[in-house]
Parts: structure tokens; sequence; C-alpha cells
């Protein structure tokens, strides 16, 4: 993974797999984009969100 320094966000990210993204504060907390997600990938993720 790299991060990199995106205007008006905390962190942008690149991984390897093709992924990209950003992650943003706001008044009630934090705002992650994530592109380039296969459906089977935004699965995961939405089962990863819902453990935590």
């Amino acid at each position: 993974m790299h991060l990199d320094s995106w205007h008006g966000t905390l962190t942008g990210f690149k991984v390897e797999n093709g992924l990209d993204g950003n992650v943003s504060e706001r008044g009630d907390g934090y705002e992650m984009i994530i592109r380039g997600l296969s459906v089977d990938q935004l699965i995961k993720v939405a089962g990863f969100i819902k453990q935590l």
C-alpha cells in the first residue's frame, strides 16, 4: 500500500491490486472512499465493517 497526500483528506492510498481511495475527517467521525472494488470485494468489506 502506498499512502498519498490528497487535498482535503487525511490521506489517500493506492494498493497493488488496483484499489485506491482516501480517508477524510468529518464532524462525527471519518469517511472512507474506496474505488475499484468488485462486487465480491464490496461484500467482504461490508462484512468486515459489520464485525467492527
